[in-house]
């Protein structure tokens, strides 16, 4: 397996969740974490997605959530992400070091690039590029799924900035050192 960080959101790129108070979603699944209930969705094609992912590298869950709802939702819907690959809330805000270091890492995420820019930063502790791919947004059910052609898309963006990056490192590699 290839050892680059690819980090995934999780509300509204894996999963919708809406306070159990209103009007679930159908196929919801109430999610109790403390006193808070959430009625939550995971989003259709997200485990393929997460699949695919790593087969591809090391992934990684990015999210603002704190840290006990993503490690609920990790262990509801079955995303397989090992407790030290999940960073949440506490990690971003105080941008503790992830103590992974690479030439490039990769984010998916549902928001524009220029509404993150907390995570960007927190990622900038590994490495100064950042490839990002903006998902469309879940939003509620019935929302947009990840269909085939969506992760063929995805993917395919995924694997040409990989492969480019890897030339850059082959051609250049002291340049790999400096996040290029």
């Amino acid at each position: 397996m290839n050892n680059i960080p690819i980090f995934v959101d999780l509300d509204e790129t894996l999963i919708h969740s809406v306070d159990a108070m209103l009007n679930p979603p159908d196929a919801a699944v109430r999610v109790k974490i403390g006193i808070y209930q959430y009625d939550t969705v995971l989003r259709d094609g997200a485990l393929k997605l997460l699949k695919m992912l790593r087969n591809r590298g090391q992934v990684h869950m990015l999210t603002i959530a704190e840290h006990d709802y993503a490690l609920e939702m990790n262990r509801v819907f079955k995303l397989d992400f090992p407790t030290h690959r999940i960073f949440s809330r506490t990690h971003v805000a105080t941008r503790s070091n992830p103590s992974i270091s690479a030439p490039k890492v990769y984010l998916f995420d549902n928001l524009p690039r220029r509404e993150n820019r907390n995570k960007i930063e927190f990622l900038r502790k590994i490495s100064t590029t950042v490839n990002y791919y903006q998902v469309p947004a879940f939003e509620g059910y019935p929302c947009q799924h990840f269909s085939e052609k969506n992760l063929d898309n995805l993917i395919s963006r995924l694997d040409s900035d990989i492969n480019e990056s890897n030339r850059t490192i082959k051609e250049n590699p002291e340049r790999a050192l400096d996040g290029v």
